[in-house]
């Protein structure tokens, strides 16, 4: 009351809400009041405290789940253990070495075929100056022959639905041009391609979840390699796999740590049988499970994937129960062994693509201040250091580095000396690609396994064409370009003379002329 009406209304209206309170027990005598919750800490630092405690144990609780869930996918191995990254260091060295001596024996070939009479051809896109190759092989290298694309195709084919993906490859896939496209790689740089996609002698494996390991992708092709006896067929030599795929956002088109392999075989001929080989198991899967199901006649296409059943009970082959650390024991008296001892049996199903990998293979065409041949000389020079030094660094085998290759082709040294350079710059870009990952015109920039190079996820994915008539395209515009120079210039000395406002505008002009010398540039 002494502070006011107001006051004194509201202390009013307290005292009426107690009375009815009042008036409401007395009314229901069998509801008595909730008791107050009691106070679970002192004060907010200590509930803050307590609660970034029960934080720090969520994520430590969080992490050793994972951990433990991928502790034997060989992918976490691969980040988190010193020896499984010098196996697959030693993996790759060996790939390296063997894709050296590929290129070896193509340089034989291409040799013996030049003694033999075969006259190797010219690649109708390739530039006069650089006169007639010296053999097959370096004419497959030549990248000078790019011309300017007239019908890109709009974003990659990332990975959803597979058969979708595969119906459309062939038609645009990786900016690679359609119809009257000219830079295909079915036309240039064939020597560019990796052994064993040139030779067609690799099958590509989608979708391998994380707990399947490449060993268990090569027993599983190898059982459809053909029947016993002379019918069998080789098994692949070894799987390639790229690194998994880690979700980093949500709406991820791929599934969350898989990858994708590539199974190696020793020719096309073997590949064709374990195709085969599978598409009959396929067939047979279908004809239990549906009985009106097409089936596939002698000479018909085969479908563009297959589905493959993978045995992953335990990716390094343990099939028995190690309960205390030392090793599997028979089982007890009385218990069945198979109860007591055995793994239970996992098995998942990864898809094969029957599509062939070169014609996926991603080109790129260079600017034509790249491809100028004032840069020919440098950038030879630069890669002929830089792969003696890859060379030496990962020691490859003496006669197969890429001075013993060139020594290969031009064994006379004054002959060596008349060779173009154009011709030795693109060998050692071939080199670099196909031996040490290595992309010479992307940042110069090495993949660490061989698996990312083949799905496209590493810079050396992509081989580059340089833009054939570079140099004329550039003398062309720098001619242009001086002419809008001096019709700027002319227009602005117009209209000097006519007063402050025109000349004005004669500035404009000029500046867009300097404007459109930058964008050109």
């Amino acid at each position: 009351e002494k502070g006011g009406d107001g006051e004194g209304t509201a202390n009013k209206d307290v005292v009426m809400g107690d009375g009815e309170q009042h008036n409401n027990s007395e009314a229901n005598p069998q509801e008595e009041e909730k008791p107050k919750p009691p106070l679970i800490f002192e004060s907010e630092e200590a509930e803050s405290l307590a609660y970034a405690e029960y934080n720090a144990k969520y994520c430590l609780n969080y992490v050793r789940t994972f951990f433990n869930h991928h502790l034997d996918d060989p992918w976490f191995r691969t980040r988190l253990s010193p020896l499984e990254t010098y196996n697959q260091a030693l993996k790759e060295r060996g790939r390296a070495n063997s894709e050296a001596n590929e290129m070896r024996k193509e340089i034989l070939q291409s040799l013996e075929d030049m003694k033999k009479g075969v006259i190797p051809k010219k690649d109708p896109d390739c530039a006069e100056y650089l006169g007639p190759p010296m053999c097959n092989f370096v004419a497959s290298c030549r990248l000078g022959v790019g011309t300017k694309p007239t019908n890109p195709t709009h974003g990659y084919m990332h990975r959803g639905d597979y058969y979708t993906e595969q119906e459309n490859e062939t038609d645009m896939q990786h900016n690679v041009l359609q119809g009257e496209d000219r830079n295909r790689i079915e036309r240039h740089a064939k020597s560019h391609l990796h052994s064993f996609i040139r030779t067609e002698s690799c099958v590509k494996v989608m979708d391998v979840p994380p707990n399947v390991s490449d060993e268990q992708l090569l027993g599983a092709l190898a059982g459809h390699c053909g029947g016993g006896g002379k019918d069998r067929g080789e098994p692949p030599t070894s799987v390639w796999s790229d690194s998994v795929c880690i979700p980093v956002r949500d709406g991820a088109s791929m599934d969350p740590y898989h990858r994708t392999a590539y199974a190696v075989f020793p020719s096309s001929a073997a590949k064709d049988r374990m195709l085969e080989g599978l598409h009959k198991a396929n067939e047979d899967a279908n004809r239990r499970s549906s009985r009106d199901r097409h089936h596939r006649n002698k000479g018909d296409a085969l479908p563009r994937v297959l589905d493959l059943e993978v045995d992953c009970t335990d990716v390094y082959g343990r099939r028995e129960v190690d309960a205390d650390g030392n090793g599997a024991a028979p089982p007890s008296a009385g218990k069945k062994k198979d109860a007591d001892t055995k793994l239970p049996s996992k098995r998942c199903t990864v898809y094969v693509s029957t599509s062939l990998l070169s014609s996926s293979q991603p080109v790129s065409v260079l600017s034509a201040a790249v491809s100028s041949r004032t840069r020919i000389i440098q950038d030879k020079e630069d890669a002929t250091t830089i792969t003696g030094i890859l060379d030496e660094r990962r020691e490859i085998d003496s006669g197969r580095r890429l001075a013993d290759l060139l020594r290969l082709l031009y064994p006379d040294r004054d002959e060596f000396l008349l060779v173009d350079d154009e011709d030795i710059l693109d060998i050692s870009i071939a080199y670099l690609r196909r031996v040490h990952l290595f992309s010479f015109y992307n940042g110069c920039t090495a993949a660490k396994i061989v698996g990312n190079v083949l799905s496209f996820r590493a810079s050396a994915g992509t081989i580059h064409l340089r833009l054939r008539d570079a140099d004329q395209i550039l003398a062309k515009s720098a001619e242009e370009s001086k002419g809008r120079d001096s019709l700027g210039a002319v227009s602005g000395g117009a209209v000097e003379d006519k007063g402050d406002g025109e000349m004005a505008g004669g500035d404009c002009n000029g500046a867009e002329g300097a404007v459109e010398e930058t964008n050109l540039a």
